[in-house]
């Protein structure tokens, strides 16, 4: 009955350290998957920080061209308005001249 005995308990000690092996063998291919994630995650990480600060330029650049559009549309009102002013200007002393030449054509007959 002792060698029976001995004999379970070296098998129940080898059973024990395979378990053990299989259990750090897991562990070990956790810890890889982990290292793997984390450098997947950093250089997932850096990739969005710079779609982020290219996405803030390109939001930079737009704002820069709407206040070009504004300052240009609000310059393009001043010429217009300043084109109408002109052309009621030179309509008014058209009709001033027009009067003016038929008053003297008057005079003259």
């Amino acid at each position: 009955m002792d060698a029976i005995s001995d004999c379970n308990e070296y098998e129940h000690f080898a059973f024990m350290i395979r378990n053990s092996i299989l259990s750090i063998r897991h562990t070990h291919s956790f810890t890889l998957k982990v290292e793997m994630m984390e450098k997947d995650l950093t250089k997932k990480t850096l990739e969005a920080t710079e779609y982020l600060r290219q996405l803030n330029e390109t939001k930079r650049k737009c704002e820069k061209q709407q206040e070009a559009i504004t300052t240009t549309t609000a310059k393009t009102q001043k010429v217009k308005l300043a084109a109408k002013a002109t052309q009621e200007r030179a309509t008014k002393v058209e009709r001033k001249r027009a009067t003016t030449l038929a008053t003297k054509e008057e005079q003259i007959k």
